[in-house]
């Protein structure tokens, strides 16, 4: 990845004039290799064991001859070398490892190019540019593969929903922003997104009357600061200086928006890459004006050291004393959360400041409003004056991560509380849970209508309707079992295990059943 190649860039140069000298000393003739570069990023990057052909494949497609690529040099790290080859900066580099012949030629390079061979990846050099197809053909595939892997759990008559309904509430944090897709690994860039809220008030018509409610709140961060109340809307202000000072050696400026920012997003990538061991100082700043009076709650954590000032005061000291956390693989600080009181209409500086060491940059910040009105009254409400209701609760990506376990078997929050609220204001309530894995259900006996949708992608609104009014029959299975009791798991025993240590103690327990 980028990321990679902008940690190794400084070793590679470094490898590169070590191994011309020596080969120079040898031979008293200097050698032609690839053009190596300090800065950029590679656009093709060839990686691999040691002699599995990178180089051999690389002399083929470009017709080069490179003695600093030759097979002697795969038995290090990495293998030296950036070349230019019809607009791409390609780059070859080694996983740690050595295979056995590497050192007398003897590999893998002649097995990986009889299959570029056998394959005709040389017939067609001029591969072209990926590009993103947003078809029609496609867009309905997606909504089909949705609706098809949605599950009803449970229907005592409720669904299909009435036809001439007219009125209908839809609550739950999962209406109007639903999680359509998994983070880190499994995530992707989907052409547009259709959450609940807007398929269903589309789909509807003006016949009915829609009322919508949130419900509850379920973020386990923060929020990221609204930019469309920051004096330039750009978002913050984001300086780097080198060094431990935050006023001194200024050695980039940009604009950022968001919450979170760490280098696998982007953040810092060019300052990292011109150092072997970055010690960075990071400004984020802007001018804030509120649009709502009242306790504003911050939050800050981050790899390294952070701290937040209102007005050029300290709010937050995740700085000094800090505890280990979760977030960013563990990696990072535990939150740090504070209030600051904030009056509409009156401009504040917000000012984070943040200092890293290393290739790992990443801070967090984030900050609650007030709510205009009691949420959780407001679904009440619009429950009692609905015919029906589609109650849409589950997780977001700040719950279900790659990055630590979930810490327990219940939905964030106190979505539970709403449920039960809700389902005793009324009975004719279809319950959409939008989760990615299975979660404790206290109230299924009290529920007419429960179903599993899972992340079901950039058409989940329009498929989720499609179920809800009967346009298509739900005949989603599950792929694993749901306990009603974290207890009944096969791994509670066992889990999570002593001294970061996890046996598969369960043994033919583990999985499917």
């Amino acid at each position: 990845t980028e990321h990679h190649i902008g940690l190794l860039k400084a070793k590679i140069a470094k490898l590169k004039r070590e191994q011309e000298a020596d080969i120079t000393k040898k031979s008293g003739m200097k050698q032609d290799g690839f053009d190596v570069r300090r800065s950029g990023d590679a656009t093709v990057v060839f990686i691999g064991l040691p002699s599995v052909g990178k180089s051999t494949l690389l002399n083929k497609m470009t017709g080069a001859n490179s003695t600093i690529g030759a097979f002697q040099f795969t038995t290090l790290t990495v293998v030296p070398g950036m070349m230019e080859y019809r607009g791409a900066k390609i780059q070859v580099l080694d996983l740690p490892g050595i295979i056995k012949g590497a050192s007398t030629g003897k590999g893998l390079g002649k097995r990986i190019l009889s299959v570029a061979e056998f394959s005709k990846r040389f017939d067609e050099p001029n591969i072209k540019n990926e590009e993103a197809l947003d078809r029609p053909a496609h867009r309905k595939l997606l909504r089909k593969a949705a609706a098809d892997g949605m599950v009803l759990l449970k229907n005592e008559g409720l669904l299909p929903l009435k036809k001439d309904i007219k009125k209908l509430a839809i609550i739950g944090p999962n209406a109007k922003e639903a999680q359509i897709i998994g983070g880190g690994s499994a995530s992707l860039r989907p052409h547009y997104q259709i959450h609940p809220l807007e398929a269903l008030q589309q789909r509807l018509g003006s016949e009915t009357e829609i009322l919508y409610s949130k419900g509850c709140h379920t973020h386990k961060y923060l929020p990221r600061i609204n930019e469309k109340l920051m004096a330039d809307t750009d978002g913050f202000l984001v300086e780097y200086f080198d060094g431990n000072n935050f006023n001194e050696e200024l050695i980039l400026e940009e604009r950022l928006i968001g919450s979170k920012f760490w280098v696998f997003e982007g953040f810092a990538k060019d300052v990292i890459s011109k150092e072997e061991r970055p010690n960075i100082s990071v400004k984020f700043s802007c001018e804030y004006t509120p649009d709502i009076s009242g306790q504003h709650e911050f939050e800050i954590f981050g790899i390294g050291q952070c701290r937040l000032l209102i007005n050029d005061k300290e709010l937050i000291d995740n700085w000094n004393n800090r505890d280990p956390g979760e977030a960013f693989f563990t990696f990072g600080s535990a939150s740090r959360r504070s209030i600051a009181d904030f009056q509409k209409g009156k401009t504040y500086r917000i000012e984070m400041q943040y200092h890293f060491e290393g290739s790992f940059p990443a801070v967090y910040i984030g900050c609650r409003v007030p709510d205009e009105v009691d949420l959780f009254a407001e679904a009440i409400e619009a429950a009692s004056n609905a015919e029906e209701v589609v109650l849409i609760v589950g997780t977001n990506s700040d719950w279900e991560t790659e990055g630590n376990d979930r810490a327990n078997f219940d939905l964030p929050a106190n979505q539970n509380k709403l449920i039960e609220a809700i389902l005793e204001a009324n009975q004719n309530t279809a319950l959409v849970i939008n989760t990615g894995s299975p979660v404790n259900m206290p109230w299924a006996n009290k529920a007419n209508a429960i179903i599993q949708t899972w992340f079901a992608g950039q058409e989940f609104g329009n498929a989720l309707f499609d179920i809800l009014s009967g346009e298509v029959n739900p005949s989603g299975k599950l792929p694993t079992s749901f306990p009603k009791n974290i207890e009944d798991t096969p791994a509670y025993k066992s889990y999570p295990g002593t001294d970061l240590q996890m046996n598969y103690d369960e043994k033919l327990l583990v999985g499917y059943r």
